[in-house]
């Protein structure tokens, strides 16, 4: 496993680190769904097929980023320049608020 930490940016959007995408074999414009469990947004890629049946997928830009959507941040109370810790496991990336943005 391995941990690290991003910060949403002003749109909403959260830099995946490429060293993090290669050890999950994801890349620019692979789709992951997001789902909550308890206090972390786990994300996980799907296939078109997968795709259809989850109203939470989101695309891998050019950039490394995914928008985690407005009702998951307020479901989790995170908010713009939050850290997120991000943390690998199997087929899965776990997101999870490390530190709120003093402001």
């Amino acid at each position: 496993m391995s941990n690290t930490e991003r910060t949403i940016d002003l749109l909403g959007r959260l830099n995946i680190p490429a060293a993090l995408l290669q050890k999950q074999g994801w890349g620019t414009g692979d789709n992951v769904s997001l789902t909550i469990a308890g206090s972390t947004i786990v994300l996980e890629q799907c296939t078109n097929k997968d795709s259809t049946h989850s109203k939470d997928i989101r695309t891998i830009d050019a950039l490394g980023r995914i928008v985690i959507p407005a009702p998951l941040r307020r479901t989790q109370n995170w908010a713009t320049r939050d850290k997120i810790s991000l943390s690998s496991q199997n087929n899965t990336i776990t997101l999870q608020l490390s530190q709120r943005h003093a402001g």
